[in-house]
């Protein structure tokens, strides 16, 4: 499902270039919430995605095209179309990681599904191919413990795209005198 529930949230996913010889183009759409429809100098949008390529270390927004009409670096993220592009011309190669942000999500997007500002998207990549991956999946979001000696919270890692490489995982800013370890 692809789908943004609240402002700044994002969606990410890593793709492989297929063919350096051929371009890379990627189209993000989505039919926003139902505007004012009052014209003039209001907007009669509600909802903002954006559509963001990182590659070789640069990155690409949607909708900033150069003279040639590929993508170039710098500009500014679309505030108002609610389809975005980014063209990479041939010669592009290796991973591209693609993000879509919720710049702006004021609006039910979605009418009956979710929360009252959420806004599902459309996204085509031509000539590439999810890269392998991982997802991990933690079933709770906080642990509340009081007095517990030991807690166990079990997670997956769910392999994508043919992924079989060791994946090495760390716990961070935990409290002090709290531990952490894995086990399979």
């Amino acid at each position: 499902e692809r789908r943004l529930s609240r402002t700044d949230a994002v969606w990410r996913v890593r793709v492989t270039v297929d063919d350096e010889a051929q371009p890379v183009k990627l189209m993000l759409a989505w039919t926003d919430a139902p505007g004012h429809g009052l014209g003039g100098a209001t907007p009669a949008w509600n909802n903002d995605l954006d559509l963001e390529v990182d590659h070789d270390g640069n990155t690409y927004l949607g909708n900033v095209l150069g003279g040639s009409g590929w993508s170039v670096t710098g500009g500014v993220a679309d505030p108002m179309n609610n389809a975005e592009g980014v063209l990479l011309g041939p010669t592009a190669s290796g991973d591209l990681e693609i993000t879509v942000r919720g710049r702006n999500l004021t609006s039910d997007g979605v009418p009956g599904v979710g929360n009252a500002t959420d806004q599902d998207f459309a996204l085509v990549c031509y000539n590439c191919s999810q890269a392998p991956d991982f997802v991990f999946e933690d079933t709770s979001r906080e642990i509340l413990t009081c007095g517990e000696d030991e807690v166990t919270v079990p997670v997956r890692l769910l392999p994508r795209g043919g992924f079989s490489d060791p994946v090495t995982l760390a716990v961070v800013d935990l409290p002090m005198g709290v531990s952490a370890s894995f086990e399979e």
